[in-house]
């Protein structure tokens, strides 16, 4: 397993003198404060408060920067990034009062360290930035090698690796200068980068590195992590004997710190070398056991889902099904609890941007007063000039205009910093919709997940916004495949949010309530989204059109039903459409049950499943829609590629016939070959 380590960034405490007595005793409060973090950070967090509470700190800014950087700090290592992120800009605030470059650049990096936490990695490069050029202006070296080393991991979570080990290389170099504790951590940083550019012999250079300095400082963190690493490299070039020494050193450095996570790390890549490579297959399922039961004690899910999943794997290749089949039924559990908790996640985060949307209206409609405003004032003016000529009435006159030129020149003030929150609410804007894409594509199924059920496919899904109405759905249980296509209401946020909810319903109905029959499904995820949206005080009559089916991959029985969408069939050269029930997901009148319709596959054949985004796509020559019926021609005149060559067919004559026109729907279909 590899390793990657942040610099610690956030509790950098630069030196300062102290010229007045009364400052002597807050900055012993500061530095004892910073140095419980780790070992006392209820302590820490205790003296901080006293801190900025106190009055004497009052006329000394600087000590409450630093206080709110501590009770950040404290927040942070518990989890609790959204009180991190406010201390952090408190910290900024007073940091800024005291015209305290260092302190400056300090908070802009924990800003910095916060948004790469939430995703943000753009507005984190910004703030990051932002701290270089601070730092570099007040000659601080230590901060200085934190920021880069932080750019670098922006840069590496942005995919960027390249420039992502630029700034490793320098922030190494800086650190050289300063901090030797850091540089063995900056080392291992360079050689993490370099294994994932494949330089395995050069990441092995810079682990060996790290790995001498950190035992020359005795800084067991940095020498275990960089161990554990090295290890891997040697994996990785087929020495398993050699990296299976390095991962007891590993072992026996973090069980001496007690660090259960890095016990856990290593006895799992021991597990691995023992059974894969070396042959002795008892002995890695004992270890690979002992590292389950340290992660499964702790409560540690999202890092215990894997080590189960190798476990149960190991099993199976062992041939003990029951142990097999126990352990993955454990990880099927843990993943759904870990899907279900992302999923209510997604929907919290996507309300917010909703929100935001709807401010960027209101900030247009103040853009659009702003300009009526000016084209008034130029009006006053002229009135003015002209009113120059009058005598003792016209004076009168122009002391009203000069009354009313006054109002309006507070408006445009008022105007103009509107104006300003306007251009930083558009780049709020922009952030949290490219986030809010993040999370709906955690959403939607893996293709990798499909692939275990079903060897020839295709999904074609085409967002006409950056996020979608339109989704697919894939769920497998015994030996059923549920698997549909979707289109919700409107595209874009509002759809997003709506497919969010239609997702849940579908995945209940099979998960939680059990049904397999495609119509009582449809049936039961109408009755949850209905139940879902009459919470709402006003009438929400948002819905879905859904293409759903059920296949039985021992019979290769197909059962389907859909709302508004159809189904094409292709059997021996013979294309048949199956046509949904004309009611949607949702409330309408003269609703009824779904329609379950059942037939039966043989080996060879295909169908389709799509929304209407392809057919209702205005474009050609005439500009007109392209239509389902060409579609299935497009469909039917593909037949003899392969599934993956069908998609590249279908989207070159979606792009074709919509040339320079915008794109007018989400498009989703989905092609399975039995």
């Amino acid at each position: 397993m590899r390793f990657i380590l942040i610099l610690p960034v956030l509790f950098v405490l630069t030196g300062y003198g102290t010229a007045l007595g009364q400052e002597i005793n807050l900055d012993s409060l500061s530095k004892t404060a910073t140095s419980l973090i780790y070992s006392n950070p209820g302590q820490a967090k205790t003296i901080a408060l006293k801190i900025v509470k106190s009055k004497t700190a009052e006329k000394s800014p600087q000590y409450i920067s630093r206080a709110y950087k501590v009770l950040g700090a404290v927040e942070w290592r518990h989890g609790n990034l959204k009180p991190a992120l406010t201390f952090f800009y408190l910290q900024r605030k007073f940091a800024l009062i005291a015209k305290n470059p260092k302190d400056v650049a300090s908070s802009l990096n924990n800003l910095g360290l916060m948004y790469i936490n939430l995703g943000s990695y753009e507005k984190a490069l910004k703030l990051l930035f932002e701290a270089k050029k601070t730092a570099e202006k007040s000659n601080n070296k230590e901060i200085a090698s934190s920021i880069l080393n932080n750019i670098g991991l922006s840069y590496e979570r942005l995919g960027n690796d390249s420039t992502s080990l630029e700034y490793y290389l320098e922030a190494a170099k800086k650190t050289e200068q300063s901090d030797q504790d850091g540089l063995a951590i900056a080392y291992n940083n360079v050689g993490w980068q370099y294994s994932r550019l494949k330089k395995t012999r050069l990441a092995i250079e810079y682990y060996k590195k790290s790995i001498d300095l950190a035992k020359h400082l005795n800084n067991t963190y940095a020498w275990s992590l960089a161990t554990s690493n090295l290890a891997e490299a040697y994996n990785t070039l087929g020495m398993p004997d050699t990296a299976y020494a390095l991962y007891e050193n590993a072992l026996s450095i973090a069980q001496k710190n007690n660090e259960e996570e890095s016990i856990a790390a290593a006895l799992m890549n021991m597990a691995n070398i023992n059974f894969y490579n070396l042959g002795k297959k008892q002995e890695g399922l004992k270890m690979m056991q002992q590292a389950v039961d340290i992660l499964y004690k702790n409560k540690n899910l999202s890092r215990g889902e894997g080590y189960i999943k190798r476990l149960a794997m190991m099993y199976e290749k062992s041939n003990d099904l029951v142990k097999a089949g126990k352990y993955y039924k454990l990880y099927s559990q843990i993943r759904d609890s870990l899907m279900n908790e992302q999923k209510s996640r997604a929907i919290t985060e996507l309300q917010i941007v909703h929100e935001v949307e709807s401010k960027q209206k209101e900030i247009a409609y103040l853009n659009k007063k702003q300009e009526l405003t000016n084209a008034k004032v130029q009006q006053q003016r002229m009135l003015i000039y002209i009113a120059v000529t009058g005598i003792v009435l016209l004076v009168l006159f122009l002391l009203m205009l000069y009354n009313r030129y006054s109002i309006k020149h507070r408006a445009n003030k008022k105007i103009a910093a509107a104006y300003k929150e306007v251009e930083y609410k558009n780049r709020e804007i922009t952030d949290s919709i490219n986030y809010a894409r993040r999370l709906q594509e955690a959403i939607l199924p893996p293709e990798k997940l499909i692939q275990q059920h079903l060897n020839d496919f295709f999904i074609l899904f085409k967002p006409k916004d950056i996020i979608a109405g339109d989704f697919y759905f894939f769920e497998a249980k015994d030996h059923m495949v549920f698997i549909a296509a979707g289109d919700c209401t409107g595209h874009g946020v509002p759809g997003a949010m709506v497919s969010v909810v239609c997702s849940n319903a579908l995945s209940r109905c099979v998960k939680e309530f059990n049904l397999n029959d495609p119509g009582k499904i449809l049936d039961k995820t109408r009755s949850l989204v209905l139940e879902t949206f009459e919470k709402s005080e006003s009438e929400v009559k948002d819905g879905m059109d859904i293409s759903f089916c059920a296949i039985n991959m021992q019979t290769l029985e197909l059962k389907w039903a859909g709302a508004h969408n159809s189904l094409f069939l292709i059997q021996n050269g013979l294309a048949t459409e199956v046509t949904g029930d004309k009611m949607p997901i949702g409330k309408s009148e003269n609703t009824r049950p779904f329609t379950t319709h059942s037939l039966q596959l043989a080996r060879g054949n295909s169908f389709y499943m799509f929304t209407d985004g392809f057919a209702d796509q205005f474009g050609g020559k005439k500009q007109k829609k392209f239509k389902a019926s060409a579609m299935h021609k497009l469909i039917v005149d593909a037949q003899d590629l392969s599934m993956h060559e069908q998609k590249t067919r279908l989207l070159a004559g979606f792009e074709s016939w919509r040339g320079g026109l915008d794109q007018v729907d989400d498009v989703c279909i989905i092609g399975i070959k039995i």
